[in-house]
């Protein structure tokens, strides 16, 4: 496992697993939700919040659905399935998903509390992974790298200047 792969995933994987299984039990919690309890709190919803429902609810799916799609892939990057590089170019760029990222389209008092609650929850795991991914995809400049850069003749520019300015 090289440096990168452990800020992304932490040493043996242990920040991947965890937060995997935080996102499956969101999911799971989510379609709990959307299949048995959404259509008797959107029944009690006058006609306008209704809509607004429906709206935040394809939101929370699209959070889902964007996180497992992530997350899956690291995984996969993880156990050897697949290069880091590979799993993050193919995996979605969290931070351009507007949708994912939107603040809700209504007041919040007017959503039933357990879609707030879920909403809330695969928001912040959301734009955790989504800071994950931006560091993923960050150029980073290592000290090889930064030393490479330099040329010899930049460096004797660098030391005749050094001198000038010493024998002054």
């Amino acid at each position: 496992m090289d440096l990168e792969q452990d800020v992304l995933i932490g040493s043996s994987g242990l920040f991947l697993r965890r937060t995997y299984r935080e996102a499956i039990d969101l999911l799971w919690r989510a379609r709990l939700y959307i299949s048995e309890i959404a259509s008797t709190e959107v029944a009690q919803l006058p006609q306008a919040d209704r809509l607004a429902h429906a709206l935040e609810t394809v939101r929370l799916t699209a959070r889902l659905t964007h996180m497992m799609a992530w997350l899956l892939l690291q995984r996969a990057a993880e156990e050897g399935e697949m290069p880091q590089v590979e799993a993050t170019n193919e995996a979605p760029e969290l931070e351009k998903v507007e949708v994912c990222l939107a603040a809700p389209s209504v007041d919040r008092e007017r959503l039933p509390t357990m879609l707030l609650q879920l909403l809330d929850e695969s928001d912040q795991l959301y734009r955790r992974l989504a800071r994950l991914d931006a560091q993923a995809r960050s150029p980073r400049v290592t000290l090889p790298v930064a030393l490479s850069s330099l040329t010899a003749s930049s460096l004797a520019s660098a030391q005749m200047g050094n001198a000038a300015v010493a024998g002054s």
